[in-house]
């Protein structure tokens, strides 16, 4: 029997149309799909205040430590080890404020987020940075831990991204201190192009100046050496509060070579910082002092609890009469 050619071209282009139809869905679910892989939150989430245990600090003095803890995203590498020893040498050192880089919401893994607070005794807020915990089952980004209530929580995306999955952040926290209110920020910049770090760089500077209304702790991992021109302008603006008591120190804080037996002689950059901008306050920085600067022995041999090493600053805030 004769195929109709009429009917034969119809049923080609019902064909072109519906296949037309399936690949422009599939694009389009790829779209979004890929948009939201990893992504910065919409939110911080966190307990603000009345989850502090550990009490109201000295008055006197302000204790601040920084790391970035290392996520280790995929393998996720002695993570569990490691957040029990960074919690406890929290403990240790009894900080008021704990700014954390690359801080993971893993599945099926503990909160990490919600860990570190509850065996710290801190009030907590986390911001993601990259990620998706339900597309991928996996995020990471910023935490900040205070003994003090936390308030007027803001954050925003440093651009230029480096890289399509790529974001950098910066999160900001009030609170007020028995020396008086002070503003709290932490970040982790690109490791890519020095031109997007430096640009990332501005960005940060330039949204601290736009929304700090006292004196203000910017912390965190810069990815930037400190005779970068980036750096040299925060120098210009901040006070490196590690070079204030260790003009002439190296100041290495990345990066041992591996987290299980590394070598301490392979750390060959300074990256990380504390910066102060003082604002409503004269700031003195009584000290300053590298921590997670040696292993912890384990049974399975000596191992770091990240690749980076820790900052610790004690600094007071002088009220003017």
């Amino acid at each position: 029997m004769a195929v109709n050619p009429r009917n034969n071209h119809q049923f080609k282009h019902r064909l072109t149309c519906v296949l037309t139809i399936f690949l422009i869905s599939v694009g389009i679910f790829s779209y979004i799909y890929l948009k939201n892989v990893s992504k910065p939150g919409t939110e911080a989430i966190g307990c603000r205040q009345d989850c502090a245990t550990v009490g109201g600090g000295n008055g006197r003095y302000l204790n601040i430590l920084t790391l970035n803890m290392l996520h280790g995203y995929p393998d996720y590498l002695y993570l569990e080890q490691r957040v029990d020893l960074i919690a406890s040498e929290i403990r240790k050192l009894n900080p008021d404020f704990v700014f954390l880089q690359e801080v993971p919401f893993i599945k099926n893994h503990d909160n990490f987020v919600t860990c570190l607070a509850e065996k710290t005794g801190m009030n907590y807020v986390y911001f993601r940075a990259n990620g998706n915990l339900k597309l991928i089952g996996f995020e990471e980004g910023q935490l900040i831990l205070s003994r003090f209530p936390l308030q007027d929580i803001h954050f925003t995306e440093l651009m230029p991204q480096a890289a399509f999955f790529e974001h950098r952040v910066v999160l900001h926290a009030k609170t007020e201190t028995p020396q008086g209110g002070i503003d709290l920020y932490v970040t982790h910049l690109t490791n890519g192009a020095t031109e997007i770090n430096k640009a990332q760089t501005n960005a940060l500077l330039e949204y601290v100046e736009k929304t700090a209304t006292n004196t203000a702790v910017i912390a965190g991992d810069f990815n930037a050496a400190e005779t970068t021109s980036q750096i040299k302008t925060l120098n210009a603006q901040w006070i490196d509060s590690y070079r204030t008591i260790h003009p002439h120190d190296s100041g290495f804080t990345c990066c041992v070579n591996q987290l299980l037996n590394g070598d301490p002689n392979s750390f060959d950059s300074r990256l990380d910082y504390l910066f102060i901008s003082p604002r409503t306050n004269e700031v003195i920085v009584h000290d300053a002092a590298l921590v997670w600067k040696r292993p912890y022995p384990t049974p399975d041999g000596n191992l770091w609890a990240s690749d980076h090493i820790g900052l610790l600053v004690t600094l007071e805030l002088v009220t003017s009469e």
